[in-house]
């Protein structure tokens, strides 16, 4: 959107108070209210059309009176008559020193889709490598088994039942895997099929 700017001072500017001359064979006392809405609504105009300042007759002409009021103007001097393109209107006067001109705004407006352009390139990559401002939308993974003689939280499970990872031998306990050893046939673990002989071997 582009805003058609008026200075704050505007109302006591001597081309304003100038306005308020009568003029033959107008009878109404001031001319000031009626010719700054033309010169409001034609600043308006022009903003949005990107014509710096310049307004076309037609357009002016358009409003009661307005043929009247832009002479008015032209008079004391906020407008100059003028023609673009072939078109007779009306030129604002000193317009950029208030105003932007059309191609300052299209700068602006170009700089401004191009940050745009890049900060939603930068979120679609950004989704695309998995980093979605720390929310994952992925399926919850299963944790896996824990090792034997631990449970979650890391804590030791001293109750914790030994796997069976190898076939019975046949010659222990199928349960236990455990082999009575010595003359007091004392318990041990079986050397052929306990699941911890190998890196435990026989108690001793």
């Amino acid at each position: 959107m582009t805003w058609f700017k008026v200075d704050d001072k505007l109302r006591g500017h001597r081309k304003v108070r100038w306005l308020r001359r009568t003029k033959p064979p107008r009878r109404l006392k001031y001319d000031l209210l009626p010719a700054m809405g033309l010169w409001t609504l034609a600043g308006t105009w022009s903003a949005d059309n990107g014509a710096d300042g310049f307004v076309p007759a037609d357009e002016v002409h358009a409003f009661d009176l307005g043929e009247y009021f832009a002479e008015r103007l032209v008079e004391a001097g906020l407008w100059t008559e003028a023609e673009r393109d072939g078109e007779p209107g009306y030129q604002f006067h000193d317009w950029a020193d208030f105003n932007p001109l059309a191609e300052k705004v299209k700068e602006k407006r170009r700089a401004a889709a191009e940050r745009q352009q890049r900060w939603r390139d930068s979120k679609r990559n950004a989704s695309r490598n998995g980093v979605t401002d720390g929310v994952s939308n992925g399926s919850p993974t299963r944790p896996g088994p824990l090792p034997s003689g631990e449970r979650a939280g890391g804590k030791k499970n001293s109750r914790a039942q030994l796997a069976v990872v190898h076939s019975w031998c046949g010659q222990c306990d199928e349960r236990t895997r455990l082999i009575e050893v010595g003359d007091g046939g004392r318990p041990a673990r079986c050397p052929r099929c306990h699941p911890r002989r190998e890196t435990i071997g026989e108690a001793s």
